[in-house]
């Protein structure tokens, strides 16, 4: 950008509204403030809360040069009119040579007056006049100059480049936007059939529970069902509600309890028993005496304070005369046999550890 020389000059700024440029805007205005050529800014996007004041920074550029254009273009199309736009502004700009008349090394003020079809444009300048006098100097037009014509065929060349790249750049940004839509509308629709299956096996526990209700015995098979349909319902609310729902089992365990049939065999005189092997509470032997036993670090029947235990971590329940455990959505889980279950039937010597504490089982 030599102020000296008389090649035809323009500058173009194409910006996006984002402002990840190591150029400022003060570099830029201080760089176009003393040149004489055209600057052309162009923002390529509407203005948005993020765009906003980088635009604004293209238009003060403008305002800083001498012969400065602000364009503002919403889409790809847009880009389509500027570059006539622009090329028509270049075309019907002149170069004007003069001779002058005023002695050497001189400083000399003048003025111009330009007519242009009904319009007159004045201008006063200064000027110093050259070192040497050159006679006959030729006057040649710009527009039959080489640098007219490639500096056309290169500003249209770069042109058509940024209308590609912004066309590529508003087309990649509609693509990400529908990609979101399209992952959002999934979600809501996965969670929506989540709530329905949740909503169904909910009925289906509820219908089976009255049907136990009443019936005079309660086979095997059903109480299976029963604590599967909870291990169900368990798993389907983190899905339908990002958390597991609280299943009052109370009334399960008063339907089954009424339902009890004395045991025709094996009658045992003493209750199954839990024994601690680790934790603040290592070598107890706790009896299993109530059909329902929650097993917690703060709230329970059996307190284990270890930091490893949940808050009400499992729950153990005589269902006729045989001991289950259920893992109450602990956060370091239920392990029987060093296998992680959610619930499981319970037999003479199996190791039940709960986080860090281990127990063992004796019926």
């Amino acid at each position: 950008m030599n102020a000296n020389t008389s090649s035809r000059k323009i500058l173009v700024i194409l910006s996006d509204g984002n402002d990840n440029s190591e150029l400022n805007r003060e570099e830029i205005e201080t760089l176009i403030s003393d040149k004489s050529f055209s600057v052309f800014t162009i923002g390529t996007i509407a203005e948005s809360s993020e765009s906003k004041n980088m635009l604004i920074n293209m238009e003060s550029i403008s305002s800083k040069a001498k012969d400065g254009f602000y364009y503002r273009i919403y889409e790809a199309e847009d880009m389509k009119n500027i570059i006539p736009a622009i090329y028509d502004r270049v075309k019907n700009e002149y170069i004007l040579t003069y001779f002058s008349y005023a002695p050497v090394s001189t400083e000399v003020k003048a003025n111009i007056n330009i007519v242009s079809g009904k319009n007159i444009f004045q201008k006063d300048f200064s000027y110093k006049s050259p070192d040497k006098i050159i006679e006959n100097a030729p006057s040649v037009s710009f527009w039959k100059t080489k640098e007219f014509l490639y500096g056309s065929i290169g500003a249209g060349i770069v042109l058509l480049g940024l209308a590609i790249l912004l066309a590529l750049n508003i087309k990649k940004k509609k693509q990400f936007k529908l990609e979101k839509e399209e992952e959002q509308r999934l979600r809501l629709l996965e969670a929506e059939e989540n709530k329905a299956k949740f909503e169904n096996f909910q009925v289906e526990y509820d219908d089976l529970l009255d049907r136990l209700e009443n019936q005079q015995n309660v086979s095997e098979s059903e109480k299976e069902k029963i604590l599967q349909l909870e291990d169900i319902l368990n798993e389907t609310s983190k899905t339908a509600f990002g958390e597991p729902v609280k299943i009052d089992t109370r009334r399960r365990t008063m339907i089954l309890e009424a339902k009890e049939n004395i045991p025709e065999v094996h009658v045992s005189n003493t209750n199954p028993k839990i024994i601690i092997q680790s934790g603040p509470l290592n070598g107890q032997q706790i009896e299993l005496n109530k059909n329902s036993i929650v097993v917690g670090r703060l709230e329970g029947d059996i307190v284990l304070s270890d930091d490893t235990i949940s808050r009400t971590h499992a729950e153990l329940t005589n269902i006729n005369g045989k001991f289950y455990i259920r893992d109450n959505d602990s956060t370091n889980g239920t392990f029987i046999n060093n296998r992680r279950v959610n619930h499981s039937l319970l037999s003479d010597g199996d190791v039940i550890r709960l986080g860090n504490v281990q127990l063992i089982f004796k019926n």
